[in-house]
């Protein structure tokens, strides 16, 4: 193992934490890299987006998202069983995945099968850009307001 090299790996990484910058709530432009049905550590099902802001809708959105080199990610995390309210967590999934505006509504039927129709969806997005609202501090964080083809 080449301590040195992960010595200076270490300080890089520690030295680049406090230029990290929130997205501020506002419209941009997106594209979802990531969507999937995973698990938190105790494993219950917890639905995840990674949406990878490609432009922002307003000037100030817009030269925040030019300032990066890679452009900044926003991500939504919703745990879908064992809450004090699952149904609720489920319908907020739904309403994500239904409001991207494919051919066939999303309707829960059952774990299994939310998986596959999650993966079948993000699968689909690939194609996809999308005009979202983010507000980091509201219980849906990322809310899809228009879908483009690309």
């Amino acid at each position: 193992v080449d301590l040195s090299a992960i010595e200076r790996q270490k300080n890089e990484a520690l030295s680049n934490s406090g230029n990290y910058e929130e997205v501020p709530e506002g419209g941009y432009i997106g594209r979802i890299e990531k969507m999937e049905l995973g698990s938190t550590k105790d494993g219950r099902p917890m639905f995840r987006v990674m949406m990878r802001l490609v432009d922002g809708v307003t000037e100030s959105t817009q030269k925040f998202v030019n300032k990066f080199k890679k452009k900044p990610c926003i991500f939504m995390n919703k745990v879908i069983y064992g809450t004090k309210n699952d149904g609720a967590m489920i319908a907020s999934v739904e309403r994500f995945l239904n409001a991207m505006q494919l051919e066939d509504p999303v309707e829960f039927a059952g774990y299994n099968d939310f998986n596959d129709v999650i993966l079948d969806c993000a699968e689909i997005a690939q194609n996809l850009e999308f005009e979202v609202e983010y507000d980091p501090n509201e219980f849906d964080s990322i809310k899809i307001t228009d879908v483009f083809d690309i």
